[in-house]
């Protein structure tokens, strides 16, 4: 028997009560183990959601802030003079001086008006490097720069004319900076009649430096790419994404503002999820945001508490075998002589 009876009774009663010592934490550690665990994970998920809220309230920030500045260009257009807003030759001789100013206030790529001939009035970095206000583009007009451009052509004028208001592109790679970009077009229109078609290119470089003070893992992509434009992990910026189906999957089944779990396609890790569509009240936008967790990491840092309780644990059984065994020692002592 593991108490034999030769075995003193100060030392029989010192192996119980540490088999019974040895036992509660036992039990202590894992309820512990496991509550540790729960709240770590509701402490993710929720900081997840703040993560989200702020991310969020950034991009949607940064749209209307390009959106408003649209529309302010569009508002001074509409209030000249009729008969210097009439077709490209008004325009250009009354306004598109103005295109560079309006592009360096804006901190934007390009500023430029598209028209129903195909021609385009732009200022950009082309317009920049021959030190002139703007440009004439396109329309087949042999000494326009571009003759073969057509602007009708392009998304960001049909998309424009389709929607009979403003025009959100869908992310695409700028060809100079390799940086994600998107432009923002709206109609211009004189007695119910189309005069041209105002559109912005933009960097979304802006965007990006909020992105990388911001903690956690999140991304926003477009719905119809489905490729991150913006996030604070730069390796997924412009690049295709693995779970990003799962995800969009996930966040249409919850809803905003939801979490979900997913196992990640390249990885097969578990994690947690949260997504919310991008709203503007202005403009169409088909923007979705996320924050993400690796469930991976959060069961590391649980066993990581739990091999450090484990040890505590161990420390205070040996501490407490000592002292019952010199308590009993002492106690029993009377009984021995």
């Amino acid at each position: 028997m593991f108490l034999s009876k030769n075995m003193s009774v100060k030392n029989k009663l010192s192996i119980i009560v540490a088999a019974i010592v040895a036992l509660a934490l036992f039990v202590i550690t894992v309820m512990a183990f496991y509550s540790s665990r729960e709240d770590l994970i509701l402490n993710s998920k929720k900081s997840n959601e703040d993560y989200l809220l702020v991310t969020t309230t950034q991009v949607e920030g940064y749209v209307e802030n390009y959106v408003d500045i649209l529309l302010a260009i569009k508002k001074h257009i509409d209030q000249l003079p009729e008969y210097q807003i009439k077709n490209f030759d008004t325009l250009s001789e009354y306004f598109a001086k103005d295109l560079k100013i309006f592009k360096d206030g804006s901190n934007t790529l390009a500023v430029y008006l598209g028209f129903p001939d195909g021609t385009m009035l732009v200022s950009d970095a082309d317009s920049d490097k021959k030190e002139i206000p703007f440009r004439k583009r396109g329309g087949g007009i042999a000494h326009y720069d571009d003759p073969k451009y057509n602007a009708t052509s392009r998304d960001w004028y049909k998309g424009a004319l389709k929607n009979d208001g403003i025009y959100i592109s869908d992310v695409y790679e700028d060809s100079v900076t390799k940086l994600p970009s998107f432009t923002y077009s709206v109609p211009i229109k004189k007695n119910g009649k189309l005069v041209a078609v105002l559109g912005i290119d933009l960097l979304l470089t802006s965007l990006q430096k909020t992105f990388d003070k911001l903690p956690g893992n999140v991304f926003v992509f477009d719905l119809a790419s489905s490729i991150p434009f913006a996030s604070n992990d730069k390796t997924l910026i412009m690049k295709d994404y693995p779970s990003i189906n799962e995800i969009k999957k996930y966040h249409k089944m919850v809803g905003d503002y939801k979490n979900f779990e997913y196992t990640g396609i390249s990885s097969n890790e578990k994690r947690f999820g949260i997504c919310a569509n991008i709203n503007n009240s202005k403009a169409r936008i088909n923007y979705v945001a996320c924050a993400i967790q690796k469930q991976d990491s959060l069961d590391k840092l649980v066993i990581k508490n739990a091999f450090e309780q484990t040890l505590i644990s161990i420390v205070i059984l040996i501490l407490s075998c000592i002292f019952i065994h010199l308590f009993s020692a002492k106690l029993l002592s009377p009984l021995q002589s």
